[in-house]
């Protein structure tokens, strides 16, 4: 009620005060003064009646409009019309002040309240324009402060900072300093003046290190710093941030940006450390992708190479690491060590990657390649080295890959490739320079010598002999003179040029480095002789070399001794001297024995395993310190007989002796053979094993082994063996029978799933008798799965076929019909049956007799019961209606 009457005096005081300009303006016109018209709009502004004020004044200014006191009306007019909050006149009047009177001592304060009114009108352009013109005063900081604000709104980070500056050093105690020096050290980060934004976010936490905003401003320091290069400051500055806030130190970014400053510091055992905190805690998949990338380099960069293969392995997984990383992961692994029989598991999973469009460099590929050497994949490893050799041309690694695609050709028997591939790097020697490929051109003309000696171990003299001449004298070792010459000379001596053979088989003599290849010659010098038809020749230089020979050799030659005796008709000069040798026993224990042992041989060539037998025994009476191979022919002999016991015995005897490891798995084949046919399968299982250590690539050994596994009862053993076989070769002949056996055995183990995985690569097999099971077993997990039309179809189709011929064809018939059945489908299941009881009368056999039998039950049956549905139908077709 108050309220109301105040507001009532007033405006009566208004209308009393205005009634004479209320009054037609002709009168007014010609009653009121210019002087009076003042006098009332200065009375009313200072009474506060802005509206009747700016009026008056405005009236003045219309009739002395540039009179001595035009100056202070129209500041007046201006202020008037503010507080009454008529804006848009307000403007008018404070542009037209400053255009009039822009020396006047209260322009600043006309320009500020101009500035404010632009603002209020949302013009906050000319508002931030008007408050940058106020000069200084006791308006410009607070105009400056203003002018910042507006700038930040319209992101003019340049004259946001510039005006940001001046407020805080023109009011250095106002409260607002503590966010303006922050936001100026925003904008400067803003404009990318990395430099000073530093220098100013230091000087905002030194002045205000309680600041609400410290954390972001120590955060974004940091960053700041890192991106500048400044790795010790920025890790000083975050770890600092972590430490007051545990936001920050949980905050990702913070840390991503700690291990990566302290990569920059070569710290990288600490940045890999540091990486992998950070990852620990709720991270983003960018930031994820960054902290492993990170982490790896680090990793990496540290040496540990190790931690870096698995960060590799998971960018690769993730689709992280770019085409470089699955080189790194190669190398990592390589440098680590890892690249044994043990990692097998590493370089799978990088042959997988390569299979999915991995990349790796040449360089990065041969490593892998002899990483997968090591770990002896050795298939593997020779398709990586074959791929170096062709993308790399005339590389010098390209060059080195195929090296080591001869040797692994040679390691794996297959020396005529191995050959050739030597061959056809020596015609690539001048690719290469002389003077930076030293060590390469030399390795290439080793690898000539190694392609020769196969050639001629093949009989290939023409092959062997080229390659031996492309190699220049002064590159062979002085080892390998001597099988050089050897080799020629055994080239000549096999093509008969007796005079060449001679000549060499003297250099051999005279190079006098190889004792063995000097033996060698001075026998096949005898050789010559006798092939000349001078056997007399030759038992003379035999008797003359046996002095000077070798143990070995000597044993050889006195048994020519023997054997040339014979062919020169002294057969009782023969019989006696190698009679007398094996019995004698002050004579040398091992001449016996070879003596024997070459009897021995005859027969076994002969097929007379029986006398084999006996001389051997005679040989073994001697009780040899070393038997050697003479063991090991009497365990095949044994074995040829049917004496399994015996030939077992023998055998492992051998076995303990045979260092050789051809000798060893020929013994151990033996050994098993034997036990399996003497259904001792637990001991065969051991040497069969034995087998798959020596030589992993061998398919049949791993392929017996799980089938002997499985038949002794040894049933999760032979699950894993036939797994090992599957994996390791996965194209073989029994692979589909061995998925076949392992699905049956992952039945036996209610592992349902790997079962039906092995059953879908048995059903690949040509053979029936592993495809019909695997199908059938296939349609039986679909019948379970619901499947019905599926397992159908894979019932039908193997029941499509002669049903006497399988129980899987007979089964899946039976299978079939119940779920025609099933589905009503009785006609069908009916046919089915049929087929099944018409057996009976081909088919020998109690088990399909009674299959048939049945079946001829079921036939029955359902014959009667479509007989009575058609009997009830034609029934109900009769029917008299009860109604019409």
């Amino acid at each position: 009620m108050k309220l109301r009457c105040k507001y009532f005096v007033i405006c009566l005081l208004w209308l009393l005060l205005a009634a004479p300009f209320l009054e037609p303006a002709a009168n007014a016109q010609g009653r009121d003064k210019p002087d009076d018209i003042l006098l009332f709009g200065l009375k009313a502004y200072q009474d506060g009646f802005y509206d009747p004020a700016a009026d008056s004044l405005a009236r003045y200014l219309r009739f002395k409009p540039d009179g001595p006191k035009a100056a202070n009306v129209r500041y007046y007019l201006a202020e008037a019309l503010r507080l009454s909050e008529r804006y848009k006149d307000a403007r008018l009047a404070h542009i037209d002040f400053l255009a009039r009177h822009p020396g006047d001592s209260r322009a600043d304060k006309i320009r500020f309240h101009l500035a404010e009114l632009y603002e209020k009108a949302g013009k906050l352009a000319n508002a931030a324009e008007e408050y940058s013109k106020v000069s200084k005063g006791p308006f410009r900081a607070e105009s400056a402060y203003r002018e910042a604000l507006l700038r930040l709104k319209e992101k003019s980070w340049d004259k946001a900072t510039a005006a940001l500056g001046e407020f805080i050093e023109l009011a250095p105690r106002d409260p607002r300093v503590k966010s303006a020096v922050y936001e100026r050290a925003r904008s400067l980060d803003r404009l990318s003046r990395l430099d000073e934004a530093v220098k100013a976010y230091i000087n905002s936490l030194n002045r205000f290190p309680k600041y609400k905003n410290a954390p972001a401003i120590r955060r974004r320091l940091g960053l700041i710093q890192f991106k500048l290069g400044k790795y010790e400051d920025a890790v000083s500055t975050l770890n600092n941030a972590s430490r007051r806030s545990r936001k920050e130190a949980a905050n990702p970014d913070v840390r991503l940006t700690i291990a990566a400053s302290l990569y920059g510091q070569k710290k990288y055992k600490a940045a890999a450390r540091a990486y992998e905190k950070a990852l620990s805690l709720k991270v983003t998949a960018e930031q994820r992708r960054i902290g492993e990338r990170g982490a790896a380099e680090s990793w990496w960069s540290a040496k540990n190479y190790e931690r870096a293969a698995s960060v590799y392995r998971r960018l690769i997984k993730e689709k992280w690491g770019g085409a470089g990383a699955l080189g790194r992961f190669v190398e990592s692994v390589n440098r680590s060590g890892a690249c044994g029989e043990k990692n097998r598991e590493a370089l799978h999973f990088a042959s997988g990657v390569l299979r999915r469009g991995g990349k790796l460099s040449p360089v990065e590929r041969l490593v892998y390649a002899n990483c997968l050497e090591a770990a002896g994949m050795i298939e593997t490893a020779l398709t990586q080295f074959e791929e170096v050799a062709k993308s790399s041309g005339k590389l010098s690694r390209g060059a080195v890959a195929g090296l080591r695609v001869a040797s692994i050709l040679e390691e794996m028997g297959r020396p005529t490739e191995a050959a050739v591939r030597y061959q056809k790097l020596l015609a690539r020697i001048d690719d290469f320079d002389k003077n930076s490929n030293v060590a390469l051109r030399s390795d290439l003309y080793q690898g000539a010598l190694r392609g020769a000696d196969i050639f001629f171990r093949q009989g290939n003299c023409p092959s062997a002999l080229k390659l031996i001449k492309a190699v220049p004298r002064k590159l062979v070792p002085d080892k390998g003179r001597g099988e050089v010459a050897s080799l020629q000379a055994e080239c000549a001596f096999l093509a008969k040029r007796y005079e060449e053979a001679e000549l060499y088989f003297g250099k051999v003599l005279v190079l006098g480095r190889r004792p063995d290849l000097a033996a060698r010659a001075r026998v096949r010098l005898a050789a010559i002789s006798e092939a000349r038809g001078n056997k007399a020749e030759s038992l003379q230089r035999l008797k003359e070399a046996i002095p000077i020979l070798p143990e070995e050799i000597q044993r050889e030659a006195r048994l020519n001794v023997g054997r040339l005796l014979r062919e020169m008709g002294e057969i009782d000069e023969s019989r006696k001297t190698l009679i007398v040798i094996a019995r004698d026993k002050k004579a040398d224990a091992t001449m016996r024995k070879k003596i024997w042992l070459l009897l021995a041989r005859d027969a076994a060539r002969a097929g007379a395993w029986n006398e084999a037998d006996k001389a051997l025994g005679n040989w073994m009476a001697l009780s040899p310190s070393e038997p050697g191979e003479g063991l090991a022919l009497w365990s095949t002999a044994l074995f040829q007989t049917g004496e399994c016991p015996r030939a077992i015995q023998v055998a492992r005897r051998a076995l303990d002796l045979a260092t050789d490891q051809g000798s060893r798995i020929s013994l151990l084949r033996t050994i098993a053979s034997c036990l399996l046919k003497e259904e001792a399968y637990v001991e065969a299982v051991k040497s069969l094993e034995k087998i798959r250590e020596l030589i992993p690539q061998d398919a049949e050994v791993a392929y017996q082994l799980a089938a002997v596994l499985e038949r002794g009862g040894n049933l999760e053993k032979a699950a894993e063996a036939y797994e090992s076989f599957l994996a390791d070769f996965p194209s073989h002949e029994h692979a589909p029978g061995a998925a076949l056996r392992l699905g049956f055995l992952m039945e036996g183990e209610n592992n349902r799933k790997a079962a039906l995985l092995a059953y879908r690569i048995a059903l690949g097999s040509p053979q029936p008798s592993i495809s019909e099971p695997a199908r059938f077993q296939l349609a039986l997990d679909a019948e379970r799965r619901g499947a019905l039309d599926e397992a159908l179809a894979s019932y039908e189709k193997l029941a499509s076929q002669d049903l006497s011929q399988s129980k899987w064809r007979r089964t899946a018939a039976w299978r079939a019909a119940g779920l025609y059945e099933r589905r009503g489908g009785w006609r069908v299941a009916l046919k089915i049956y049929s087929r099944i009881s018409k057996l009976s009368t081909s088919v020998a056999g109690g088990g399909v007799a009674r299959e048939a039998r049945q079946a001829a039950a079921r036939v029955q049956k359902l014959e009667a019961y479509l007989a009575s549905v058609s009997r009830r139908e034609e029934k109900l077709k009769k029917r008299v209606p009860l109604f019409r």
